[in-house]
């Protein structure tokens, strides 16, 4: 199990220069997924306090 920063946002990180740009703006972060963006974003809109966990089968 690990715990940490994930990056989330709407666009596919399939380009290692553009993941190697994400790490520079957040170094610790441990991962990226694209579905919590949308949580994220209206969780703040609300001032609800979220967390996302998520799991790795492949």
């Amino acid at each position: 199990m690990r715990f940490g920063t994930l990056l989330s946002g709407n666009t596919l990180v399939d380009n290692c220069n553009y993941r190697d740009s994400l790490l520079r703006i957040e170094p610790e972060a441990i991962g990226g997924e694209m579905e919590s963006v949308g949580i994220q974003l209206a969780a703040d809109r609300h001032k609800v306090d979220w967390i996302i966990v998520k799991a790795i089968c492949d």
